[in-house]
């Protein structure tokens, strides 16, 4: 079959499915979901894309049952999907009335969020040139199943998978600068190092990915064994068996989650010395 769906927000889905008989013994399955959707959230700044929260992905998936023998049935799935959006934004809805640095934080905040409102509910702010959220997963599984007889099934499930993930966002939706000269000695206190004497954006608080790496990054194999049946005439049914797993990172991990001042590239950990 192939099914397609249209919506607002320039939505449109496509998805696929095909059934092939190879022989009286072996059944393949084949399917395809690809679905876009324009971001819901508005962007009321000039930096970055034009709204968030929209949906790109695609995800495909096989599957092949072999009859080994009239008793013996041998079933394996293997799956892809990946996806690669804007993702998510926080909206900034409120702001104390001054803060520690002479109200330049929470002067921006409230003027913030009246541009927001302005611009109607669904509006955010944002200081990222390249927000994002990516995604990428496959996993395979195999299914063996053997029918001793009408009281006793044993069954054996092994898999293994693989998931990576990369955050690249603002993490409370502000878009602040720092006027000309007014951190230009830095504020020791507060752990704030001296910066330029120019206008410059203020990274408030942000969420990236460890330069050359991942948010995430692991590998899962799992092993399941298993006794299926009934006893005592149909009375009890039972099942028993082990279970393993072992999960793993693939790589070094982790997100950047820091206020920047003084840095020229965040991204690759290059700041100015303290």
């Amino acid at each position: 079959y192939v099914e397609g769906s249209v919506g607002n927000y320039g939505m449109y889905r496509l998805q696929g499915v095909i059934n092939v008989p190879v022989s009286d013994t072996i059944r393949i399955r084949l399917g395809a979901d690809h679905q876009k959707r324009d971001g819901f959230m508005k962007n009321v700044t000039n930096i970055g894309p034009r709204a968030f929260d929209d949906i790109n992905y695609y995800a495909l998936r096989a599957s092949m049952v072999v009859d080994v023998t009239p008793d013996i049935e041998n079933y394996t799935i293997a799956s892809f999907i990946k996806s690669d959006n804007n993702g998510h934004i926080a909206k900034l809805v409120a702001a104390t009335p001054s803060d520690p640095f002479g109200g330049l934080l929470a002067n921006q905040a409230r003027a913030q969020y009246v541009k927001q409102d302005a611009a109607g509910f669904h509006s955010v702010a944002n200081d990222m040139a390249d927000p994002y959220q990516k995604m990428q997963s496959w996993q395979v599984i195999n299914n063996t199943k053997w029918q001793v007889n009408d009281n006793l099934t044993v069954r054996n499930i092994i898999s293994y998978a693989e998931l990576w993930s990369k955050t690249h966002t603002t993490l409370f939706g502000t878009n602040f600068t720092i006027p000309r000269g007014y951190f230009f000695g830095g504020l020791p206190e507060f752990g704030i190092n001296p910066v330029p004497n120019i206008t410059a954006p203020f990274n408030f608080a942000v969420i990236r990915h460890l330069p050359g790496s991942y948010s995430s990054n692991q590998s899962t194999f799992t092993e399941e064994f298993r006794l299926e049946g009934t006893a005592a005439d149909g009375r009890l049914t039972y099942q028993t068996g082990a279970y393993y797993e072992d999960s793993k990172p693939r790589s070094l991990i982790g997100s950047q989650s820091a206020t920047f001042i003084g840095c020229s590239n965040p991204d690759a950990l290059i700041c100015s010395a303290a």
